[in-house]
């Protein structure tokens, strides 16, 4: 098993997003601890899926040293409560990484840092301007109590330079009253889901 600390704090701090209101998405949903009730034994299940066009042999690999990512029809992610305070991410029944219960939502992050990772392998984008552009559009964003609707590259300057992606939407829904019980974490460019799409579903789980 990976134990991904470091890579944990990195994206922590890299979406942490801004204080720009009462209560922020940061505050609710993204929150350290937001998952520390988890019992021991508990699971959080969510079938992914993203669709992305195979890139061609000779296409160049992405900027910022990330490994290139594919299409993924149909994986299931789970997070189970270990003892000690323990978060175990597992990938078909594969683990993955492990993090300390006292930490934001896992899927979340990770959902986020694939979306990131995707539009900068996808336009040549800068990943550190896509990750501070999310992180900024996270913190103003007005919030419901059970959902988040952002896209990221509206009215951002440099939209002309994100062609399709330009236009991607990121839609993020909990439970009323219980952030830590994501329903659906979606990315998608809503003319083009056949062209890149980013979907988690929650399936029933124990907790």
């Amino acid at each position: 098993m990976i134990t991904l600390r470091p890579l944990l704090a990195a994206l922590v701090l890299g979406f942490a997003p801004l204080p720009l209101q009462a209560e922020t998405f940061g505050d609710r949903v993204m929150a350290p601890g937001v998952l520390a009730e988890l019992t021991e034994g508990a699971s959080l299940t969510f079938r992914h899926s993203r669709a992305l066009p195979e890139a061609a042999a000779d296409a160049p690999p992405p900027k910022g040293g990330y490994r290139r990512m594919r299409a993924e029809p149909g994986q299931e992610i789970r997070l189970s409560a270990m003892s000690e305070g323990r978060l175990t991410l597992a990938h078909d029944g594969r683990p993955m990484a492990e993090f300390p219960a006292a930490s934001p939502h896992p899927i979340l992050l990770m959902f986020l840092e694939n979306v990131m990772r995707v539009t900068a392998q996808e336009t040549g984008g800068n990943p550190h301007y896509i990750r501070n552009r999310m992180r900024q559009t996270l913190g103003a964003a007005d919030l419901s109590e059970d959902r988040l609707l952002i896209a990221p590259f509206e009215g951002d300057p440099n939209r002309h330079r994100y062609g399709e992606f330009a236009d991607l939407v990121i839609d993020i829904r909990w439970q009323q009253g219980d952030p830590g019980q994501l329903t659906l974490l979606s990315a998608t460019l809503p003319d083009a889901p056949e062209r890149y799409s980013e979907i988690l579903t929650s399936e029933p789980e124990t907790r």
